[in-house]
């Protein structure tokens, strides 16, 4: 229950993300050619993951985060 409580308050992150990277491509400040979708999803991911290694107090394997991107 906990879980989906997280998983619904990072999809929402995710979607703040995703409308402030798309402002931010208009006004030029981001290159055309990212895929806003990617990036505002390795961000959130990078934030989720952070959160969870911190709250049950795990390392962080930085190689991991992000590496599909």
């Amino acid at each position: 229950m906990i879980q989906n409580y997280w998983d619904e308050l990072f999809g929402r992150y995710l979607k703040i993300a995703e409308n402030y990277l798309r402002e931010a491509q208009n006004m030029g400040l981001i290159r055309p050619e990212y895929d806003i979708s990617i990036v505002s999803s390795c961000i959130v991911f990078t934030i989720k993951e952070f959160f969870w290694n911190v709250v049950l107090g795990r390392e962080i394997d930085f190689d991991k985060v992000c590496s599909n991107v």
